[in-house]
């Protein structure tokens, strides 16, 4: 039970981070392009 309070505590800050991710790769396409 530790580890899924643990996962939803720290899942808003892994979307934070792929969303981040993925707002950096596409400026670097964009920039390439």
């Amino acid at each position: 039970m530790v580890v899924s309070v643990f996962y939803a505590m720290c899942r808003p800050f892994m979307m934070r981070d792929f969303v981040f991710m993925t707002i950096k790769k596409r400026e670097n396409q964009t920039i390439l392009s």
